[in-house]
């Protein structure tokens, strides 16, 4: 006896369709964001009373450890470093890199956060938060896996395209709408501000979020991030551990491969997005009192 099955047919004579879940996902993303964001708008959080800090402050460090914690126990059920482990202690190395990225944004965070008084320069935020180790291992770890997820989706639908660029291009828009939920709601509810922006911005509540300016930005690190975590030569070796074996001339053990990472991470990133940052605003921005 042969059994049909109309629904898996129908599902197979139209591959393109949509799925109800392909449907409603953006419509309760729309509904969250604009929740978050009207909460956000009428919490009347300020930098000098932020609303909900300390919850803030408290999750995403435990989000970190706890990427940092499946991260380890994959290495270890692997035998070598797993690539979640190695994106979160690059990502996190990169912490001491934003203090200056705010000095060029005008970034100014609350000091009801816990922070640290060192490395204070003429180029610096005047408030530096111990909780950006972990908002840098939980943002851009998350960030990162997005990306190689764009990937691996651009590669089984257009095989024949080039997936790094249609990647970094689809990234863009779901980058920005992220931020824009994200950061929105963190300046309206206090956590920090946009002293000064280039181009438009957006009021919540008491703080300022410019619409162009850091976000696209960020664009040229997500495009090198996109090949970066996916290219693979001939013999299946990513960037890290070739430019790791370039540097030794052997191949790289599991500390040499973590040091490109760090090492990859920290000057990529510096030299897409906070160099510009800071050069945009030695140029042409204005001197405030409130980010020196």
């Amino acid at each position: 006896m042969t059994v049909t099955n109309p629904a898996g047919a129908n599902r197979m004579a139209h591959p393109d369709r949509m799925s109800a879940k392909q449907v409603l996902a953006p419509i309760v993303f729309l509904a969250i964001a604009a929740g978050l964001l009207t909460y956000s708008a009428n919490s009347g959080g300020s930098l000098v009373a932020p609303v909900g800090f300390r919850v803030y402050e408290i999750g995403i460090t435990l989000v970190a450890v706890g990427f940092l914690a499946t991260g380890i126990w994959q290495s270890v059920r692997a035998g070598q470093l797993r690539p979640l482990l190695l994106m979160a202690v690059a990502t996190g190395s990169a912490f001491w890199q934003e203090t200056y990225g705010d000095w060029g944004a005008y970034c100014l965070y609350s000091d009801r956060f816990l922070t640290y008084d060192w490395g204070h320069t003429a180029w610096t935020a005047p408030v530096q938060c111990w909780w950006f180790i972990a908002g840098y291992v939980v943002f851009y770890t998350t960030l990162f896996q997005s990306l190689i997820v764009a990937v691996d989706f651009v590669r089984s639908r257009w095989p024949h395209g080039n997936p790094y660029l249609v990647a970094a291009l689809l990234s863009l828009p779901i980058f920005y709408a992220f931020d824009l939920v994200f950061e929105g709601t963190t300046v309206g509810l206090g956590f920090w501000n946009y002293e000064h922006v280039f181009g438009p911005a957006l009021t919540i509540g008491n703080g300022t979020f410019p619409l162009m300016w850091p976000i696209v930005e960020q664009v040229p690190f997500m495009a090198i991030a996109a090949f970066g975590l996916t290219w693979r030569n001939d013999r299946g070796e990513d960037v890290f551990g070739l430019a790791a074996g370039r540097v030794l001339r052997r191949t790289p053990g599991q500390l040499a491969i973590l040091t490109s990472w760090i090492v990859i991470i920290n000057v990529t990133f510096l030299a897409t997005t906070i160099i510009p940052l800071m050069l945009l605003r030695w140029v042409a921005g204005p001197a405030i009192a409130t980010v020196p």
